[in-house]
């Protein structure tokens, strides 16, 4: 098991692609990012590659259960929810922001990446113009 803190930083590192980016979201420092993602990264026995994307090495399905944990606390308000939406329409759903939604980088990454992010349960919607 690990702390929704832990999860939420390696779920924010693979979804802004960004140490930076994740730590603003989590209100901490890059360092503290790199020491929660290890620590995730070390319970489940995976490794984080950096390619096009950040890829997890090794055998994710504990992982993924966790995830689904995570996801319900998140549909309960202890953590905002995840939204990913394509660049054309970001701007209509980003002034004002939605109460309750973390709103993703909308940087387009590809159908194949983004139904990973929400089949992995890392992002909780993703709105398309397509």
């Amino acid at each position: 098991m690990v702390s929704l803190e832990q999860l939420e930083a390696l779920d924010l590192l693979v979804w802004f692609r960004s140490g930076v980016a994740a730590a603003t979201h989590c209100l901490c420092d890059e360092s503290s990012i790199t020491r929660r993602v290890r620590a995730v990264l070390k319970v489940f026995g995976l490794q984080l590659l950096r390619r096009h994307e950040l890829e997890l090495i090794g055998n994710a399905e504990l992982l993924r259960l966790q995830r689904v944990v995570h996801q319900h606390a998140r549909f309960q308000g202890q953590r905002p929810l995840r939204l990913e939406a394509t660049h054309y329409i970001r701007g209509q759903i980003s002034a004002p922001p939605v109460a309750g939604w973390l709103l993703g980088p909308c940087h387009h990454r590809g159908y194949g990446t983004l139904l990973s992010l929400l089949d992995e349960r890392v992002i909780d919607a993703w709105i398309t113009s397509d």
